[in-house]
């Protein structure tokens, strides 16, 4: 079945009211609908369909701004917002809901809550202005959240919106925000991880295994060294979260040839344009949790040089190479099969 939620009335001529499903051939209502306003979102929770939105009542019952069907009427989620749902997603055995509001079900909730077990919750501060779009976080943390989204879960939300702040910290329209335990057992605690990233507001966000992508009505993205790593993205960018909290641009790697990638943990890491290096230069290697586990001086005289980290475990590491100004030559992949 598909839902859609929008400020229409009718489609096909049937009444419907801001939302209506699809079976495969015929659309119909879903019960009364809204009175009146626009559907922003809508998202499945514990087999129940939710919906949010700057409507306020349905059918003179009111809602505030998220419902949830009960198979006979739209039902309110403990008093709801006290303005505009813009996004709604499930993660990790919660719901988690953004938009423009600073309370939910009369709980202090700054522009961001979650909702499990008939309760709403705060995440922490939150964020300073309105959220617009979240989903469940890709890579830097790749090979953690392949194995939870291979069940439905998330170990972290990436968040993106008008905020310039989250958890009280400099964050440039996009965070992360850890939601899960698995963080906490490997030296994460909870919380908010701030980016400086994007020059203005995000509208939507999404993600696959490998990489996350923003949309909206910025033209730059920051990248690891915030002063000068910048780049001309015009309203759509594609990064990596690691190495400093920071949007790491997929920078152009034709410069940087590693070989061979996989392998069993030996790779021979090759600079094209070798006068980028620098008498300080050096090559830095994280694990998936952002942990640095070898760091190497390059050989001046060398446009190449061999990396061991066959002592590590099978999966997935990236390398940054640095001059002696802090400036990222290259970033990429390494990835160990055994």
């Amino acid at each position: 079945m598909l839902y859609v939620g929008g400020n229409f009335t009718l489609v096909s001529g049937i009444t419907v009211n801001r939302v209506a499903k699809w079976n495969g051939s015929k659309w119909s209502a879903v019960g009364y609908g809204f009175d009146s306003n626009t559907v922003y979102t809508l998202a499945s929770f514990n087999d129940t369909l939710y919906a949010g939105g700057s409507f306020i009542t349905s059918n003179s019952r009111t809602v505030n701004h998220i419902s949830r069907w009960t198979g006979k009427l739209w039902d309110s989620v403990k008093s709801g917002t006290n303005k505009i749902v813009y996004v709604i997603d499930s993660f990790n055995r919660s719901l988690y809901v953004g938009g423009a509001f600073t309370k939910a079900g009369g709980l202090k909730c700054n522009y961001i809550a979650s909702w499990a077990n008939n309760l709403w919750d705060s995440l922490g501060s939150g964020t300073n202005d309105t959220v617009k779009a979240m989903t469940s976080a890709g890579n830097f943390y790749g090979v953690i959240i392949k194995s939870l989204k291979s069940n439905g879960n998330a170990a972290a939300l990436l968040v993106g919106g008008s905020f310039d702040k989250a958890g009280n910290l400099p964050s440039n329209y996009v965070a992360l925000y850890f939601i899960t335990s698995i963080w906490s057992s490997e030296g994460f605690s909870y919380g908010w991880n701030p980016v400086q990233g994007l020059t203005e507001p995000v509208y939507a966000v999404t993600s696959n295994i490998d990489e996350n992508y923003v949309g909206g009505v910025f033209d730059t993205a920051f990248g690891i060294d915030f002063t000068n790593d910048s780049m001309k993205v015009n309203y759509i960018a594609q990064f990596s979260f690691g190495l400093g909290g920071g949007i790491d641009e997929l920078s152009d790697n034709g410069n940087i040839s590693v070989m061979p990638n996989p392998s069993n943990g030996i790779f021979n890491v090759q600079i094209v344009n070798s006068e980028q290096l620098m008498a300080d230069s050096k090559i830095e290697i994280y694990n998936m949790l952002d942990q640095q586990i070898a760091n190497s001086q390059w050989p001046l005289a060398n446009s190449s040089m061999q990396i061991d980290i066959s002592n590590q475990p099978s999966g997935i590491y990236l390398y940054r190479i640095i001059d002696d100004n802090s400036r990222v030559i290259g970033s990429g992949k390494l990835i160990i099969e055994k």
